[in-house]
């Protein structure tokens, strides 16, 4: 505001007469600069040895000396922040599955959770995903039957029969959501159905049974009529 002038300095001089001064100033333009940038959520940055962040988004700093012409620089800061990416991931999977996400492993026993997935979102920013995941129950059916002594059943490519009535076989993906499918399989028999003929014959005669032929030198056997 008083650049020049003129100053006396009284006994200045070698002779110790008054001195005279005349007085030039000029003066360096002032430097300053502006930091704006666009941050990511949660992101921050530090100038001058303050914090910037989403609680504070704006400031000054003075950096002493700084310049060339060794005044001070003046440095504004002025921050914005990307919206937060939030998404939702739902699933139906079937009973016993599960799936990766994010590096996490969700199933039955973690069937909710948040993930963040770096960089994901369409700015750059990391991205964080609500996981909700449901599960369909395993479809159970029971295969009961009343077989003859001598048949058999083929379930799933196992033979069930007298000796192996009972037992579970496991259909993959059989079900219309495509789930796996567990068929119990449980038989019973009919009894036997036995019988005997008891008869007397002269001499020389015979019966057929079942096509076969009894007399004297044949008189027993047995005879399984289908």
């Amino acid at each position: 505001s008083r650049p020049t002038g003129t100053a006396r300095i009284a006994n200045g001089a070698t002779n110790g007469c008054d001195s005279i001064v005349q007085v030039q100033l000029s003066f360096a333009t002032t430097v300053s600069s502006n930091v704006q940038q666009t941050l990511c959520p949660g992101e921050s940055i530090q100038v001058n040895g303050t914090t910037y962040d989403e609680a504070r988004s704006s400031g000054t700093e003075v950096f002493p000396a700084a310049t060339k012409s060794g005044c001070d620089s003046t440095v504004f800061i002025d921050l914005s922040f990307h919206p937060a990416a939030n998404g939702t991931f739902t699933s139906t999977l079937c009973e016993g599955a599960s799936i990766q996400l994010g590096g996490v492993v969700f199933d039955q026993s973690n069937p909710n959770g948040t993930i963040v997935l770096p960089n994901a979102s369409v700015n750059g920013c990391d991205s964080s995903v609500q996981v909700q995941l449901s599960f369909d129950a395993l479809v159970t059916n029971v295969l009961q039957a009343t077989l003859c002594q001598d048949e058999q059943l083929i379930v799933n490519g196992r033979t069930y029969n007298q000796s192996n009535p009972t037992g579970s076989e496991l259909f993959k993906a059989a079900t219309a959501n495509g789930c796996d499918s567990l068929v119990q399989i449980n038989l019973s028999f009919y009894p036997a159905a036995a019988g005997i003929l008891q008869q007397a014959l002269c001499e020389g005669e015979f019966v057929l049974v079942n096509g076969q032929r009894y007399d004297e030198s044949r008189p027993t056997g047995t005879e399984r009529l289908a």
